[in-house]
């Protein structure tokens, strides 16, 4: 008979202590003979075929388990030897949509549980089961249990478990699913947040496997509601961190760019964060898909700038090096959203090191490809003094971010010699304040890359005048 129709199979044993006995878990006389009672009870509902009966334990186990201070565990339950029964229930072929939501949802607390519980529950062949139950399924309930399910499976990391659901189908399932319909905003929740689990582990699967995931995650993005546009943001925050150009190339021909950028100025914080950590993404794996959402981007990062999130400061700071790192020339948008004097700001005054550290990069970066009238505008706008304000800091990187920025605004003073007297007024004014003995200090400095970046710059502009 086919599997997918086979009729439930019955216990035909008495139930034995013997599993409990030999757990490693600390189970009271009182939840033994409570599980005991619980066991006979279901196998005589199972053996009389009284599937309300059975409902009502199945709830009851399920609702036990996700109490706080309920008696059993999930791997209490796994133990009593009912979960094959359970999953011939769930995949027989009869309409019991009420008994099969109960079960599905049991599944789903006992997977929510440990790793070990949620690995002896896979053992059990459990996804392949659900996600067939789920392609048959027209219960918006039960499906939902399913996807909470796979979800905590998938939330495990463990790489096995995610091949096997991914090898399932169930990427087809869901596109098939959520184009009907409109269902309950709970639905997508939960698909999304499936979704995401299922996209976080290294490596990636084989981009074939995960190729639908890009138009879902578009139609998903649609909908108004953080907790669904936050799901999705977290899927792309991991599809793009290694900016692999197949996934690159898909959001960017799913149209999702604008999207994404547009909720860089969500009042959501993690929305807003995590809409800049993609775009910063994109940025650094391929510069040609943002230019057309520049004046998006910069119209909206001067508030993400000043945030009160760190977080949000610091990616918001990533995503302009990586623009900046890639021959940016449309500077105009920095004048016009004051972002040379944000970055300026954060750079002397972060309460944070690592965005510091961060602001300082921008602001190396900006400066190697900047105008003449935009580094004017950088030194004007106290750069200089910004810079050697960090040189004398203890944190490594911001010494050795700053002292490459301040290679680019010597560079720049050496490039307008001609126009002030054969002089680079940058060294004049830093000979005038005596600031030069801070990169002689910096010579002898414990790492080394420091030290020889140090010379490299000490001997091109001050060797002579010292």
């Amino acid at each position: 008979m086919d599997e997918e129709t086979k009729e439930p199979q019955y216990p035909n044993q008495e139930f034995q202590n013997l599993t409990l006995n030999q757990s490693p878990l600390d189970i009271s006389p009182e939840v033994k003979v409570r599980l005991q009672e619980i066991y006979e009870e279901f196998n005589a509902h199972l053996s009389q075929e009284d599937y309300q009966g059975l409902t009502i334990i199945i709830k009851d186990l399920r609702e036990a388990l996700s109490s706080p201070n309920g008696p059993f565990t999930g791997r209490n339950i796994i133990e009593m030897g009912i979960i094959p029964y359970l999953l011939n229930l769930l995949s027989d072929s009869s309409p019991r949509e009420r008994l099969k939501t109960e079960i599905a949802w049991l599944l789903a607390n006992i997977s929510a549980g440990n790793s070990d519980e949620t690995r002896l529950l896979v053992e059990f062949n459990i996804i392949p089961v659900i996600i067939r139950v789920f392609k048959d399924s027209y219960d918006e309930d039960l499906q939902e249990n399913i996807m909470w399910t796979l979800a905590n499976i998938a939330g495990e990391q463990n790489l096995v478990y995610r091949d096997q659901i991914f090898e399932e189908g169930i990427l087809y399932s869901l596109a098939k699913e959520l184009t009907k319909s409109p269902k309950k905003i709970s639905h997508y929740r939960t698909a999304t947040w499936l979704i995401a689990n299922l996209v976080r582990g290294r490596p990636y699967p084989p981009y074939e496997k995960i190729e639908r995931i890009f138009s879902l995650l578009t139609n998903l993005m649609d909908y108004p509601d953080d907790v669904i546009q936050g799901h999705v943001l977290s899927s792309l925050v991991y599809l793009t961190e290694e900016a692999q150009p197949t996934h690159l190339k898909s959001i960017y021909e799913c149209c999702l760019v604008q999207k994404i950028v547009y909720l860089i100025g969500s009042k959501d914080e993690k929305i807003a964060s995590d809409a800049i950590k993609v775009t910063a993404n994109l940025a650094k794996g391929n510069q040609n898909f943002l230019p057309n959402s520049y004046p998006e981007i910069f119209k909206t990062l001067p508030r993400a700038l000043k945030s009160h999130n760190s977080e949000v400061r610091r990616r918001s700071c990533l995503l302009l090096a990586n623009i900046f790192d890639n021959n940016f020339d449309d500077h105009d948008y920095i004048a016009d959203y004051d972002i040379l004097n944000l970055l300026i700001q954060i750079a002397s005054q972060d309460k944070e090191t690592d965005i510091r550290v961060q602001a300082t990069l921008c602001l190396q970066k900006f400066l190697a490809t900047a105008t003449v009238e935009y580094a004017l505008t950088a030194i004007e706008g106290g750069a200089v003094e910004v810079f050697m304000q960090n040189l004398q800091e203890n944190d490594e990187r911001l010494v050795e971010n700053s002292i490459m920025a301040f290679y680019k605004v010597l560079e720049f003073g050496e490039s307008l010699k001609d126009k002030n007297g054969g002089y680079n007024f940058i060294v004049k004014l830093i000979m005038i304040n005596n600031y030069h003995t801070l990169f002689e200090g910096l010579l002898t400095h414990q790492n080394q890359d420091i030290a020889l970046k140090a010379e490299v710059l000490f001997e091109k502009f001050f060797r002579e005048f010292v």
